[in-house]
């Protein structure tokens, strides 16, 4: 096993209120420290004071929309798993996705809902295949975008700020081009 700490983030719309706790309680058992950034919450839900749980607002800190789930990427001092407010995590997870990482030599993103682009490209939204994370394939896939709701990497090798998502909910194609840079 690795003995790096495992860190994951996401952000929560005050919509999902009650799946959020399930899905806090799916992620917490398999990581060190876990993020949750709250998007227009007028409170802080009570499930969140675990002293492992960093919470962050948007009052404080802006609207990043999907983005938020970024917001500790750079201070990760291990591997980062992003992670979605509407997803109830498999207890092998994060062990699974680390071992992508780790089997792939650490300079990748890997993750289990990606995107890929049918050439010619003149409409983002047919001109793609979708593979989904509820889908079993057969093989690991080269994809052009992953779904930062299901994605991870070693953060002291793939320096991914928080900044890099210039524009809230688009956070797949900032994660694409910042990993394509690095």
């Amino acid at each position: 096993r690795w003995r790096e700490q495992v860190w994951a983030g996401l952000a929560a719309i005050p919509g999902r209120r009650e799946i959020l706790g399930r899905v806090v309680a799916s992620l917490l058992p398999q990581v060190d420290r876990l993020g949750v950034y709250l998007n227009g919450w007028e409170d802080v839900p009570a499930g969140l004071a675990d002293p492992r749980i960093m919470v962050a607002r948007s009052q404080e800190s802006g609207d990043r929309g999907d983005a938020g789930k970024m917001f500790w990427a750079d201070e990760a001092p291990g591997y980062y798993l992003s992670c979605d407010d509407d997803i109830l995590y498999p207890p092998d997870y994060a062990e699974r996705l680390v071992e992508g990482i780790r089997s792939r030599g650490g300079r990748v993103v890997v993750g289990c809902h990606g995107v890929l682009l049918l050439e010619p490209v003149s409409c983002y939204r047919k001109d793609r295949r979708v593979l989904r994370f509820g889908s079993a394939l057969a093989e690991d896939t080269q994809v052009h975008l992953l779904g930062t709701g299901a994605a991870a990497w070693h953060a002291p090798t793939l320096r991914i700020s928080r900044d890099a998502f210039r524009v809230p909910n688009m956070a797949d194609v900032w994660l694409a081009a910042f990993g394509q840079e690095q």
